[in-house]
């Protein structure tokens, strides 16, 4: 008998709705709820109740996808982590070495496991460019720049709009979306 997989979305942006049409998908898998400060975001998460935090949800669950601002990674893995439930993280895990360090910690500390999604880990073009580097066919490399370009139209920034972003640019930007001030 195969257990089927708990999950509860942490936010409510763009891409938080992309992983429960996804989790809808897999036989042993279920999104059960939705914690975000928009509570009234049910246009994405019609079937599912939206809670305000991790604590207020009384179902038994395995593990959490957070989807929240970059800037905030850390509170949610944290607390999920405390609770014994394994962490999926949108990347970047978090926008400090410091809140990233803590994270793993944490999740050592408990037991569970972390895990970071980055849509571009399995690409066909990876395993070229580790070759490349492998066999030393491009030199000695010093540094490397690279830019990924993706169209974003104005309904994916709006998403989730950083509501802090002073406070993230004291601690540093991982810019994947755009910063409105």
């Amino acid at each position: 008998m195969n257990k089927k997989i708990k999950f509860v979305i942490i936010g409510s942006g763009n891409i938080a709705n992309t992983y429960v049409m996804a989790i809808q998908q897999i036989e042993n898998a279920e999104v059960i709820e939705v914690v975000s400060k928009k509570l009234n975001t049910r246009v994405n998460f019609r079937t599912l109740d939206v809670f305000s935090s991790l604590d207020e949800i009384d179902l038994d669950f395995d593990a959490v996808i957070i989807c929240t601002p970059n800037g905030y990674h850390h509170v949610s893995a944290v607390e999920a982590a405390k609770l014994g439930k394994h962490v999926l993280c949108e990347k970047p895990i978090d926008i400090s070495s410091e809140s990233i360090d803590n994270i793993i910690t944490i999740c050592k500390e408990n037991k569970v496991k972390l895990g970071v999604a980055y849509q571009r880990r399995f690409s066909s073009y990876n395993p070229s460019v580790k070759q490349l580097i492998d066999n030393n066919k491009l030199g000695k490399i010093f540094s490397v720049n690279l830019s990924v370009k993706n169209y974003r139209d104005d309904t994916y920034y709006d998403s989730e709009p950083t509501e802090e972003p002073i406070k993230l640019m004291e601690e540093g930007l991982s810019c994947n979306k755009r910063l409105t001030i």
